[in-house]
């Protein structure tokens, strides 16, 4: 009987691994016609998210460079990844790096392109504007997508102006008043074939720039620039530029000036450009008290209304006198509406109320506009009564 139990078996075996009851053997990796290596696996699409930045190599942040630069960059990057990004690669294969680049003044048009999977540098097809600033970052591609940017760095194209050519700047802002501590002053050099070396920046609260100590430098041709520290609130700063080739100055600029109004309470100031006259009482017909020397600040107490628009009430240096002065006879360092508005005041006389006087037989416009009864009817031209 034993015999017939083992022969079954060994049949019921047979037939087992012809219906597929036994283990299934693996799948062997499909062989290309012709020959060849086998296609690889696909790259799942989670595999990109473990994709790493790159690191940007060169050029040195706003460097001066030629009009083919070589863009480098290292994969994995060296420096710690910020978060939320992965530190390096995770396993995932790369298969290329995508470059972009683009300048400030045509943020749209791209000058980049593709690099290959040990590529570590990239050069633009055709030569880069002069004189102009340029943005560049890079990133990983892999068959499932791509990893993160790089984040952009920046660089300029030469050529370097002639140090004995150098030209003055033009300046831009900050001016009048501003209600920020740390104001960005912004500028541009004329012309658009070369760029200088940097920028020497004056920034002072005297105007002849006695006090150099707020001054610095770009260390590079951008055309803007910060103070290190916070300015100080209700103070006006006077501001030039001038371009630099190693120790080498250009001509500065005309100077600028701007009033920090950030919140406080700040006192007005009046600054006449030239001498004036400054009077008894809102008007031309008050006496004359003292000329005024001008680009001299003078603290301004109040506003008084007229057709013309506002005379200020103002204390002279002496501290003690005060007169008044019509707005277009200088500039205030702040909005006319912070000053309060002064109760009308009696304005002097000059032609006599007998009876059968009439308004309209005053032909001057500030005779007619300080005689109290009259006022100046602008679209005929002519004095009328109240």
């Amino acid at each position: 009987m034993k015999p017939k139990w083992i022969l079954l078996l060994l049949c019921f075996s047979t037939l087992s691994f012809l219906l597929g009851c036994g283990p299934t053997p693996a799948t062997p990796t499909p062989t290309p016609i012709g020959g060849g290596t086998p296609t690889p696996t696909p790259v799942p699409s989670t595999c990109a998210a473990s994709l790493g930045a790159p690191g940007n190599l060169s050029p040195a942040g706003k460097a001066i460079v030629p009009l083919t630069p070589t863009l480098q960059w290292e994969y994995p990057s060296s420096a710690p990844s910020p978060y939320p990004y992965p530190a390096g690669t995770g396993g995932c294969p790369v298969s290329g790096f995508e470059i972009h680049l683009i300048s400030s003044v045509d943020l749209v048009i791209e000058h980049g392109g593709m690099a290959g999977s040990s590529a570590t540098t990239f050069s633009p097809s055709s030569p880069l504007s002069p004189a102009t600033l340029y943005f560049w970052e890079v990133r990983a591609l892999t068959a499932g997508g791509y990893g993160p940017w790089s984040g952009f760095r920046a660089f300029f194209t030469g050529p370097v102006c002639d140090t004995a050519s150098l030209a003055a700047p033009i300046l831009y802002s900050p001016s009048g008043t501003i209600h920020d501590v740390w104001p960005t002053l912004n500028w541009a050099y004329p012309g658009s074939s070369c760029v200088p070396q940097g920028y020497r920046i004056d920034l002072s609260t005297s105007p002849t720039f006695a006090d150099t100590s707020l001054s610095g430098g770009t260390g590079n041709p951008s055309t803007s620039w910060a103070p290190a520290h916070a300015l100080t609130d209700c103070t006006t700063y006077h501001w030039r530029v001038a371009a630099i080739n190693g120790t080498t100055l250009g001509p500065f600029s005309s100077s600028m000036s701007f009033t920090i109004h950030a919140g406080a309470s700040c006192p007005l100031y009046f600054v006449p450009p030239y001498k004036v006259s400054c009077r008894m009482g809102p008007g031309y017909l008050f006496g004359i008290v003292a000329p005024v020397d001008p680009k001299v600040p003078l603290l301004a107490l109040g506003r008084y209304q007229t057709e013309d628009g506002n005379w200020f009430k103002l204390q002279l240096s002496d501290g003690k006198s005060q007169c008044f002065l019509f707005e277009s006879s200088g500039e205030l360092s702040g909005d006319p509406k912070l000053l309060p508005i002064l109760a009308p005041i009696d304005f002097p006389t000059l032609v006599p109320t007998v009876p059968g006087f009439s308004c309209s037989s005053i032909t001057d416009v500030k005779v007619c506009m300080s005689t109290p009864r009259c006022t100046y009817d602008r679209p005929t031209q002519s004095c009328r009564g109240k």
